[in-house]
């Protein structure tokens, strides 16, 4: 997969709510997962 894209970011975490938190924290940092999980 190519680098990360937040225009790319988007679909991603609605195709893998589940693990939305999981993968940001695996492949983003627990900076980007804070970000987005504090959404839910």
């Amino acid at each position: 997969m190519a680098a990360p894209d937040t225009s790319s970011l988007a679909p991603i975490w609605k195709l893998v709510e589940v693990n939305a938190c999981e993968v940001c924290e695996k492949r983003f940092g627990m900076l980007v997962r804070k970000h987005h999980c504090r959404n839910w």
